[in-house]
C-alpha cells in the first residue's frame, strides 16, 4: 500500500465516529475485540500488508478507547437527568445572536460544562467575561445520528436553559489577558457587522450563512429549498470554506518561496 497512514487516518476517524454513536459499555467491547484482533494478527504477521492492519486495528481501538474514557470521566458527570433551577457561573465563549426575539448565548460554566442559554433581554456583558446569574437548565433529549442531542453534543454543549432574570445577572468584566479565540471572534462579529449594514434582509443573511455558517437570520423557506436543491451544505462550514482556507495558505506560501 503506498499510503498506509491515509487508511490509518480514515479508519481512526470512522471509528470515532461511531464510538459517538454508542453507549459506553458496547465502545468498551468493541475496543477490547479490536486489541485481541490486533495481537492475532501480530502472531500470525507474514506480510507488510498485515503489519498496516495490525496498525489499523490497535488505532481504532484507541480511537474507541479514548472517546469512552473522555465521555465518562468528563462528559458523563456534568449531564444532567431532569431540569434544574440553579444558580450558574461561567464565561461567554462564543458570539451572542438574536433569534425570535430571545437572545442566546453559549456558557463555558464552572458546574455544568458548556450550556446553551437564552434571556428575553440582551446581557451587558463582553466575550469571555463572567457572569453569575439564576437558571433553568434541561438536560438535552434525542437519539440517533441527526438527533437534537447529537447535534449539540458535537458542539460541546451538556444543556440548554434561560435566565431567570436578566436584571440579577453579576458581570465580572475580564480585564486580564484574552486567549486568541477572543480576537478570531471579534473579526467574526465585525465581518457580520459589515454584511449586515451593507446588504439588505435575506441578501445579507444568506452571506452571513456562506461566508461564516450563521444561519440564524435565514428564513425558513429558503433553508427549505437549500435542502430540496441538495445544496444546504453551502450554507454550512464545509469544504468550500477549507478550499478557501487552503488555498489562502497555498498563495502566501508560493508568495515566500517555500519550497515543498
Amino acid at each position: 500500500m503506498k499510503r498506509p497512514l491515509t487508511l490509518v487516518g480514515f479508519v481512526y476517524l470512522f471509528a470515532l465516529f461511531v464510538s459517538m454513536q454508542l453507549d459506553p459499555f458496547p465502545n468498551m467491547i468493541i475496543s477490547i475485540i479490536l486489541f485481541l484482533f490486533a495481537i492475532v494478527l501480530f502472531l500470525l504477521r507474514k506480510r507488510m500488508l498485515t503489519k498496516i492492519y495490525i496498525v489499523a486495528a490497535l488505532t481504532s481501538a484507541m480511537a474507541f478507547l479514548v472517546y469512552d474514557v473522555s465521555y465518562v470521566c468528563r462528559v458523563k458527570p456534568k449531564l444532567l437527568n431532569e431540569s434544574v433551577t440553579t444558580k450558574v457561573s461561567g464565561n461567554i465563549c462564543d458570539l451572542p445572536y438574536e433569534s425570535y426575539g430571545r437572545f442566546h448565548y453559549i456558557v463555558d460554566t464552572d458546574n455544568f460544562g458548556k450550556i446553551k442559554i437564552s434571556s428575553d433581554a440582551p446581557i451587558e456583558c463582553d466575550l469571555f467575561d463572567k457572569i453569575e446569574f439564576d437558571a433553568k437548565l434541561f438536560p438535552i433529549t434525542g437519539s440517533g445520528l441527526f438527533s437534537k442531542r447529537s447535534y449539540y453534543m458535537s458542539k460541546g454543549i451538556l444543556a440548554t436553559g434561560y435566565v431567570c432574570k436578566v436584571s440579577d445577572i453579576d458581570v465580572l468584566k475580564n480585564n486580564g489577558t484574552k486567549p486568541f479565540y477572543y480576537y478570531a471572534l471579534k473579526v467574526r462579529e465585525a465581518i457580520t457587522k459589515s454584511i449586515r449594514i451593507l446588504l439588505p434582509g435575506q441578501v445579507s443573511a444568506m452571506s452571513r450563512g456562506m461566508l461564516l455558517g450563521d444561519k440564524y437570520d435565514i428564513d425558513e423557506t429558503i433553508s427549505e429549498n437549500f435542502r430540496d436543491l441538495g445544496i444546504s451544505h453551502l450554507l454550512a462550514v464545509s469544504g468550500l470554506h477549507m478550499s478557501v482556507i487552503t488555498n489562502s495558505l497555498m498563495f502566501v506560501l508560493k508568495k515566500l518561496r517555500l519550497g515543498r
